[in-house]
């Protein structure tokens, strides 16, 4: 039995300027509640996310979650544990004679679910953006 692959690649239409592909990636990222850095001159990122920000399940979880932190006050004191970081991965953005490919390697976590549903949703996110720019 093969383990489950550890790297997924998006192929991404070519009418679109790398650099504004790279901004792209790196707005979607920073609109979600996860660590994100990205190197503009490797076109690589590298992001950690501690649990699942990114599905409609997850957003609506926070919002309602904000909504009873609004209804009653919380002690200032409380302690604040650092967050289990369940994936870790690693976004290059490349540009190849086929075209460009946003190359996602998995680098830590051991769920293959939370890695294909991260990996789903920045595919779905980059389409989206493709055919608005078309």
């Amino acid at each position: 039995m093969l383990p489950f692959p550890n790297e997924y690649e998006i192929a991404l239409s070519e009418g679109v300027d790398l650099e504004d592909t790279s901004k792209r990636i790196n707005m979607i990222m920073k609109e979600l509640n996860v660590n994100w850095s990205w190197n503009d001159q490797e076109n690589t990122g590298v992001c950690s996310a501690s649990k699942d920000v990114w599905s409609r399940a997850a957003r609506r979880k926070v919002q309602h979650q904000a909504t009873i932190n609004d209804e009653s006050t919380q002690n200032e004191h409380d302690s604040v544990d650092e967050p289990e970081i369940n994936l870790g991965v690693r976004l290059a953005l490349t540009a190849a004679a086929e075209g460009r490919v946003l190359g996602i390697r998995w680098l830590k976590g051991t769920n293959k679910v939370l890695f294909e549903s991260f990996c789903g949703m920045l595919k779905r996110k980059l389409s989206m953006n493709d055919k608005s720019s078309a």
